[in-house]
């Protein structure tokens, strides 16, 4: 999970740069910004080729995937960009030894098609850049 969210992070910042760049090489300040949304979930998963000799594909399958999948355009409806679930934000804060879980913003529960339980899920505070990703403490100076 912190992996995850440390991805997400440094995708973002990213995509700035690449930003940055192509206002510079352009020289438009009126290109618009670029982003990305995504939605993840933890759980497990099966992932490899599957198939046969003739016909060979290189996939991911579970329910956490489908929960992942789902997550993503509801970004859309809820006007953010990161959406994780309750399962990411648990095992990021098992993982970290501080209380940076803080970094999510509860948004409550969903339906999702397929599952018979809601799911609560969080967005990844916007603000929050790399170098939030350590202590509690560096992250509350910000």
């Amino acid at each position: 999970a912190h992996a995850a969210v440390t991805a997400i992070i440094e995708c973002r910042e990213a995509l700035k740069s690449v930003h940055s760049t192509v206002v510079h090489s352009l020289q438009d300040d009126d290109v618009q910004q670029l982003f990305f949304r995504t939605g993840v979930h933890y759980g497990s998963c099966l992932v490899g080729n599957f198939g046969s000799r003739a016909r060979m594909n290189y996939t991911v399958i579970g329910d956490a995937v489908n929960v992942a999948a789902r997550l993503e355009p509801l970004n859309k409806k809820f006007g953010t960009r990161f959406l994780v679930s309750h399962e990411v934000v648990k095992q990021y804060a098992a993982e970290s030894t501080d209380t940076s879980a803080s970094m999510f913003r509860n948004l409550g529960q969903v339906g999702l098609v397929g599952r018979e339980e809601g799911i609560g899920i969080y967005c990844l505070d916007e603000t929050l850049g790399p170098q939030h990703l350590g202590t509690w403490s560096e992250a509350m100076k910000s």
